[in-house]
C-alpha cells in the first residue's frame, strides 16, 4: 500500500526491500491489521511528499486510541466535518471498534424502599390517614392535638 503510494520506494534492490518490509512487519506484528491500515490512511490522506515513518504511523495509531478512548463517539469527539474528511476505510474501523464496545451500565434511579401495612397493603398516604383515623376511632378521639 505505501509503496504504492510513493513509487520511490520500491526503487530499492530485492534485498533491501525485503529487510524494509521485514522491519515494518515485525513493528506492527501485535497489532489489528485494521487498526495500521487506518492509521496508514489517514497518512495518506495528509498528501505528503514523503513516505511516512514507522513512528509516524504508531503517532496516528496513538491519535485513533485517544479518539476511542473517549467517552462519546470519534464523530462527536473530533467534529461532523473532521470525522467526514477521513478516509472511508479509516472510518469503518472506528466504526467497528465503537460498535463492539460494551456499553456502560446507565445509572440507575435508587428506589425508595417499599414497606407494607401488616395485612400487606403498600404503606401509602391514604393508607397511612386510613390507619390515623381507625386509631382516632378506637381511642375516640377526634383530633391528633395531643392532650395538655
Amino acid at each position: 500500500m505505501i509503496s504504492s503510494a510513493y513509487p520511490t520506494m520500491s526503487n530499492h534492490d530485492e534485498f533491501k526491500s525485503e529487510v524494509l518490509t521485514s522491519l515494518w512487519a515485525e513493528m506492527f506484528i501485535d497489532d489489528d491489521v485494521d487498526y495500521v491500515i487506518a492509521a496508514i490512511l489517514i497518512y495518506l490522506d495528509q498528501d505528503t511528499r514523503y513516505a511516512p515513518t514507522i513512528g509516524e504511523i504508531k503517532e496516528n495509531m496513538r491519535v485513533i486510541a485517544k479518539w476511542l478512548s473517549q467517552k462519546v463517539s470519534v464523530k462527536d469527539y473530533v467534529g461532523s466535518y473532521l470525522y467526514s474528511k477521513l478516509p472511508s476505510r479509516t472510518r469503518q474501523y472506528i466504526e467497528k471498534v465503537e460498535a463492539s464496545r460494551i456499553p456502560e451500565p446507565k445509572e440507575h434511579k435508587k428506589e425508595p424502599i417499599k414497606q407494607y401495612t401488616d395485612d400487606g397493603r403498600e404503606w401509602t398516604a391514604e393508607v397511612f390517614f386510613e390507619k390515623v383515623k381507625e386509631l382516632m376511632n378506637m381511642t375516640g378521639r377526634d383530633s391528633l392535638r395531643m392532650p395538655d
